[in-house]
């Protein structure tokens, strides 16, 4: 039986600020470390080009990345569905929570 890959999981930062005691991510408050969009577009084209239509972004909290909005958009623009590991929770400049559906 041919195993076939179904789904890509990209880390695309490694900040968090929710310090949650069971999270398996080495993320920290505040670190720089992230993937940047030019990056994660060519990853997307080319999980397309072995048969995925899957991703999931994931972190630290992914929602924490800079450039979020622009990577969901690019990578739904290339047919994939995407999915977040993420606690929902977005923080503003300040680090002040706000909920995910108040995000704008």
């Amino acid at each position: 039986m041919e195993q076939i890959l179904s789904e890509l999981t990209i880390e695309v930062n490694q900040s968090c600020p929710n310090r949650c005691l069971f999270c398996s991510s080495l993320a920290c408050e505040n670190s720089p470390h992230f993937i940047a969009l030019s990056e994660i577009l060519p990853l997307g084209q080319q999980a397309v080009e072995l048969g995925l239509r899957r991703v999931c972004i994931s972190g630290g909290e992914p929602l924490c990345h800079p450039e979020i909005i622009s990577i969901v958009n690019g990578l739904a623009q290339q047919g994939l569905d995407i999915s977040f590991y993420t606690t929902g929770l977005v923080f503003d400049k300040d680090n002040i929570v706000t909920s995910f559906n108040e995000w704008d």
